[in-house]
């Protein structure tokens, strides 16, 4: 059956369970909605009360998520905010939560990373504070998975990932106000105590994970003791930690603010690897970039034949992915993406080059079950909601989320 209005109401615990269309519980009974946004997005996103949508055999598991790869990630930043805000409005004990979003973002990306690779750098946009720490999460785990790190050290720094700035949360309206404006000092002091006020909020929550609680409590640590909250050196930060420094600080520079654009997935790679000061693990920024590749998926790159494409998949050489040209030369609109052979040297990519309506592109053209649907699914998206940013202000080392 499909959740419609007056099935569940706000600051009311929920007697169903609701589903997805694709047949993933969302939201479990009991949970508390609180908030009228999150509850118009049920009603919109055709949510049901079981796992079979309208009467309908179940998908299998292996493709529920990739049916429409841009809903996923938004249905991920909607599970976790109302866990976050129940958290602070209720009390309410979110480490569950966590460990299943967890358990599913990396059962996800065995299916298909450069999918999320590619949501997670084409919609840099959303300037959503729990998409950014999805982001994080993202490169993280795929990152640690890399350097080969244990199933049960990538599940705890998934766990940190998506708790990282849970310290901050309370103070979102406050940052969304303040996001063109200087900092007050409260404000700042607050953000410098964020780490240590969110590894104090998991362990009231009973979280005991030694490899989770350091990745949250000193991922603004620096290599140089410049980093807080102990300035701690480079012998003494942990790696999880090291780690989760590096993608934060390349989520947040390809992210866009309100004063520039997002930064270039290639020149905040060599800004992480010359860091001033030597604020990051070289070795960890490394694998981060062999593992992305100099262009990854999302971004948009110039060819030798004067098109501008869009990067879909990795390949075995890093210089040379798969694209879908989608401006010629003349910057008009192919019809239709068309694929281009990198290895080709009349498309060779020249560099990435950002289009003014890159961030408009549909992801679910290029991702997910509904790639190269040209029939059903449009080149740019049609509905453009305004996003929240609660982003770090200018030139700053802090990311608020």
């Amino acid at each position: 059956m499909r959740v419609v209005s007056g099935m569940i109401r706000l600051r009311t615990p929920l007697d169903i369970d609701i589903y997805s269309a694709e047949g993933k519980l969302l939201l479990t009974k009991g949970v508390i909605i609180r908030d009228l946004y999150k509850l118009e997005q049920i009603f919109n996103s055709k949510c049901y009360t079981t796992p079979f949508g309208e009467n309908q055999p179940r998908f299998d598991d292996s493709s529920l998520e990739q049916r429409f790869a841009t809903q996923y990630i938004e249905n991920l930043i909607v599970r976790l905010e109302i866990a976050y805000s129940n958290l602070v409005k209720d009390g309410y004990n979110l480490v569950r939560d966590i460990a299943d979003l967890a358990d599913e973002i990396i059962h996800e990306l065995d299916a298909d990373p450069d999918m999320f690779i590619g949501l997670v750098h084409l919609r840099a946009d959303l300037n959503h504070a729990i998409m950014r720490t999805i982001q994080n999460t993202i490169f993280a785990i795929l990152t640690a998975r890399r350097l080969e790190w244990g199933t049960t050290r990538v599940k705890s720094l998934a766990c940190a990932g998506l708790t990282q700035n849970l310290g901050l949360y309370p103070l979102q309206i406050d940052l969304v106000k303040l996001q063109n404006h200087e900092l007050s000092s409260f404000h700042r002091q607050q953000i410098r105590l964020h780490t240590k006020q969110s590894s104090k909020m998991l362990i009231s929550m009973g979280v005991r994970d030694r490899c989770w609680i350091n990745a949250v409590t000193f991922h603004h640590e620096r290599l140089d003791g410049s980093g807080y909250p102990m300035a701690m050196t480079a012998k003494d930060i942990p790696s999880e930690a090291r780690l989760m420094a590096i993608v934060d600080r390349y989520g947040s520079m390809i992210t866009p603010r309100t004063y520039r654009d997002a930064g270039n997935p290639t020149e905040v790679m060599r800004k992480l690897l010359v860091s001033k000061g030597k604020q990051y693990d070289k070795q960890l920024s490394q694998a981060l970039i062999a593992e992305l590749g100099i262009y990854p998926p999302g971004t948009t790159v110039e060819l030798a034949s004067g098109e501008i494409a869009i990067v879909t998949k990795r390949s075995n050489d890093r210089l040379k992915p798969v694209v879908a040209a989608i401006w010629d030369k003349n910057d008009e609109c192919h019809v239709h993406p068309v694929e281009r052979d990198t290895s080709d040297p009349a498309y060779k990519i020249l560099s990435i080059k950002r289009h003014k309506r890159t961030q408009k592109l549909n992801a679910d053209l290029f991702w997910g079950d509904s790639a190269n649907d040209l029939e059903n699914q449009p080149l740019f998206r049609i509905d453009e909601r305004p996003q929240i940013s609660m982003e770090d202000e200018h030139d700053s080392e802090v990311t608020l989320f």
